[in-house]
């Protein structure tokens, strides 16, 4: 009778720690969007970058609107938010990939959009990775 107490005790303890960690959030979030979430503004959002990802979001529409007009015959698929790099002289480029589609042909579309801190396009560059 112990023995069956014990187990039980056991196998509530396990669905209790179960329950109390559904809570917490995964130490690092995935930076992989899709086209349909960053359409509908869908855009996970983790604490630690979750200023970065709203600041971003305006410079991914802008690639988008610009590549959109690049391969005006192709269809985008897809859409990932690469990275960021800051150079010495403050000047942000957030990268941007973008898979196209014409006819039966996929590429993957890099887009490095060049900005100030306050939100001034500088350049935008595009480079076919495949």
């Amino acid at each position: 009778m112990k023995q069956k107490a014990f187990i039980l005790l056991a196998v509530l303890a396990v669905v209790a720690a179960g329950c109390m960690n559904r809570e917490q959030k995964p130490a690092e979030q995935s930076q992989n969007i899709s086209y349909n979430d960053f359409q509908k503004g869908n855009t996970p959002m983790n604490m630690d970058t979750a200023i970065e990802q709203k600041d971003y979001a305006k410079w991914g529409k802008m690639a988008l609107k610009e590549t959109r007009q690049k391969y005006p015959n192709s269809k985008i698929s897809d859409y990932d938010y690469d990275t960021r790099k800051v150079s010495p002289d403050g000047t942000i480029t957030d990268y941007f990939d973008f898979t196209i589609t014409q006819d039966t042909n996929k590429r993957l579309v890099k887009v490095g959009v060049m900005h100030t801190e306050d939100d001034k396009l500088i350049d935008m560059k595009f480079e076919e990775i495949s």
